[in-house]
């Protein structure tokens, strides 16, 4: 009875041992990925690996990441038949795969090896020319159609562009001061607002005639640049209005009429006087 129980108790450990062992079974020639659980260098994975067994491709891992562990991904192929041991017993080097069985390709050497088949000519008719080609046909015209539709379009497009007069700076501003000054602002004494958009006109007109960054620099900084190209007295005429500007707008300083009328024709001559700048 005892024999018995250990003989049962040798089956089961056995069985057990058997069911850990990993097996991949491919066919001759056929690539096998296989990854170690530690990074190691390729030499010594070359000098753990069964002879017959080949290295198609070593890389690491950087996207499999387990436990702060990075892994060998390697690729590997064999050329004859057989069962490979990939963990040794005394190697560091743990592969996720235990054995490696390599069979044959099941041939039928009973069986005549047969010619290549000769290509078969075929004889089309104007009709399948036609059928096979029509599609092609559509398309190019299509495209042709776009591209010359295209072509139309932008060269108009260009003319159009070529007919538009560009307006300059000077004569913008200039229309828009005479529409400021007849909007009756001034009479109704809207002086925050007549300020607000006289400011709007000149800060346009700086960034347009002189390049300078005007609509959202403060006033020190718009003078400053200004400074540099152009005369002392436009600086200073354009240095008043914009001051007063600041103060009507932001400071709550109050005008009049006779100050109001004065910064337009103020206004006037500096856009006059930088013409030509």
């Amino acid at each position: 009875m005892r024999r018995f129980y250990l003989i049962f108790i040798i089956y089961l450990i056995t069985v057990n041992q058997i069911k850990s062992i990993e097996i991949d079974s491919i066919y001759i020639g056929d690539y096998l990925e296989i990854t170690t659980q530690r990074q190691h260098n390729k030499d010594s994975i070359v000098s753990i690996i069964p002879q017959n067994i080949e290295i198609i491709e070593f890389k690491i891992d950087t996207v499999k990441k387990e436990q702060n562990k990075i892994y060998n991904k390697i690729t590997i192929t064999s050329y004859d038949s057989g069962i490979y041991i990939m963990n040794q017993a005394q190697s560091s080097i743990i592969f996720n795969t235990d054995t490696i069985k390599v069979n044959y390709l099941n041939i039928d050497m009973s069986k005549d090896i047969k010619d290549i088949t000769k290509i078969k000519n075929y004889n089309y008719s104007v009709k399948d020319y036609i059928t096979i080609s029509l599609p092609y046909l559509i398309i190019i015209s299509i495209i042709i159609f776009l591209l010359t539709l295209f072509t139309k379009t932008e060269s108009k497009n260009k003319i159009t562009k070529e007919k538009i007069k560009k307006i300059p700076p000077h004569e913008k501003a200039m229309t828009e001061l005479e529409k400021l000054e007849s909007s009756n602002l001034i009479e109704n004494e809207k002086y925050k607002i007549f300020y607000s958009l006289l400011s709007d006109i000149l800060r346009k007109y700086i960034e347009e005639k002189f390049i300078i960054q005007a609509m959202e620099n403060p006033t020190h900084e718009i003078i400053k640049n200004i400074n540099k190209k152009t005369n002392k007295e436009n600086t200073r005429l354009i240095k008043k209005i914009l001051q007063i500007t600041d103060l009507v707008k932001y400071a709550k300083a109050t005008s009049n009429k006779k100050e109001s009328q004065d910064v337009i024709k103020i206004s006037y001559d500096f856009i006059t006087n930088t013409i030509n700048e």
